[in-house]
């Protein structure tokens, strides 16, 4: 069963996740990534958050997708712009990263 949840620091086993979907997204991308110091300091941006999808069928939930998502306000509403959608080879092709996006 795939859940889906906001980061919050200190969640067991979070910071592993993101390095783990992390690293295929810099994979992917080419790119290198400064995994826990972009963690922390992006964490402590009020309009920055994560959300994660999860497989709850294992001992502990493992971290199978993720999207960056920042949050600012306009003249007329409040805006959310989604950075950085992975999902993790083996969830691929169930919808995650629609759910994640949406």
């Amino acid at each position: 069963m795939i859940k889906y949840q906001w980061y919050v620091s200190g969640v067991l086993g979070a910071e592993r996740g993101v390095d783990v979907l992390l690293s295929q997204l810099s994979a992917q991308s080419g790119h290198t990534v400064a995994r826990h110091v972009n963690l922390s300091r992006a964490t402590h941006n009020h309009r920055f958050h994560l959300l994660f999808a999860c497989d709850t069928e294992h001992h502990e939930p493992k971290f199978v997708g993720m999207a960056s998502i920042f949050f600012q306000q306009n003249l007329a509403r409040t805006i959310a712009e989604i950075h950085d959608v992975v999902v993790d080879p083996l969830y691929r092709g169930q919808g995650i990263g629609k759910e994640l996006s949406m």
